[in-house]
């Protein structure tokens, strides 16, 4: 009961630092933004390129690296909640036989 207790705590501090990973996702905002802007239009050939630079670069996306060993994006994410998911509800069948 207790080890069922730990597990439940764990993913729901896991899912509360979700929003916080899901916010990186907006990188790909930011260059629909610049785009929309027509920077192409500005007579400033220096501007041009930092506002090409930032579609670049935004369209990279952002990654955390957990440890170094492990990249955390969105797919991570969805991979580990679906297998808390299915622990979780065999622990819970489990308990209810």
């Amino acid at each position: 009961m207790m080890q069922f207790i730990n597990i439940e705590k764990d993913v729901s501090e896991f899912v509360s630092n979700l929003e916080a990973v899901f916010g990186f996702g907006q990188a790909l905002a930011v260059s629909d933004a610049v785009y929309s802007s027509k920077w192409y239009s500005y007579r400033f050939s220096r501007l041009k390129a930092t506002l090409l630079l930032m579609i670049q670069n935004s369209q990279n996306g952002i990654t955390i690296k957990a440890g170094g060993l492990v990249t955390i994006n969105a797919d991570t994410i969805v991979k580990v909640l679906r297998v808390a998911w299915s622990a979780c509800s065999i622990l819970r069948g489990l308990r209810q036989n």
